[in-house]
């Protein structure tokens, strides 16, 4: 966590987890996701089956981020 990777760094490692099929845990944690890396993160986490634990803390994301993401919980079945 607290990478710092932003936005676009979010794209590259959100792209890497579309093809995960081994990684069950991911500190997102403190990465400037922004408004533009909730997106690809709610894409992500509609189809990942892999991930359990996701930790999105401080992430500088707004509301409509956050409505993303929480939308996203609905279709993922593998994050307790």
């Amino acid at each position: 966590g607290y990478n710092e990777i932003s936005e676009e760094g979010a794209k590259e490692v959100v792209e890497a987890l579309n093809l995960n099929n081994s990684l069950t845990k991911l500190d997102f944690e403190g990465n400037n996701l922004g408004e533009q890396g909730a997106v690809w993160m709610f894409e992500m986490l509609r189809i990942n089956t892999c991930l359990t634990r996701l930790d999105l803390s401080f992430n500088q994301m707004d509301d409509q981020g956050v409505l993303l993401i929480l939308e996203s919980l609905k279709l993922n079945h593998s994050l307790k």
